[in-house]
């Protein structure tokens, strides 16, 4: 006989799953590339800008319950596999708020451009 999963263990997974959140702002570059597969690889890239050519496609906010680095940048790399992207250029790494235990993280999708690596 299976038994039931403890009533907290699934409000807490109810409440990690509903209260995040990935704003998408367009970048206005008028890109919009076919939407990748889901656990597309995504490149993150959080010291400086690619060498290659790129076009940026949108900003990305992430904003939900602290759950960590990881949570929040696997929902970035979903969202950026939705809008095409190749990349994130990481505007704001995962910024933890321990009083409220939530957290944000930020980056700006891009897709290359093709031809050779410049």
């Amino acid at each position: 006989m299976r038994r039931p999963a403890p009533l907290a263990l699934v409000a807490a997974a109810v409440l990690a799953a509903g209260c995040a959140n990935v704003a998408v702002t367009p970048s206005g570059s008028g890109i919009k590339p076919a939407a990748r597969a889901a656990g597309c690889a995504i490149e993150f890239l959080r010291t400086k800008a690619p060498e290659r050519a790129y076009d940026e496609i949108a900003a990305i906010h992430w904003q939900g319950t602290w759950a960590g680095a990881a949570t929040a940048q696997e929902a970035l790399q979903a969202k950026a596999c939705q809008l095409g992207a190749d990349a994130v250029i990481v505007n704001r790494d995962f910024v933890p708020n321990t009083q409220n235990m939530t957290g944000i993280m930020t980056g700006t999708a891009i897709k290359y451009r093709a031809g050779p690596v410049q």
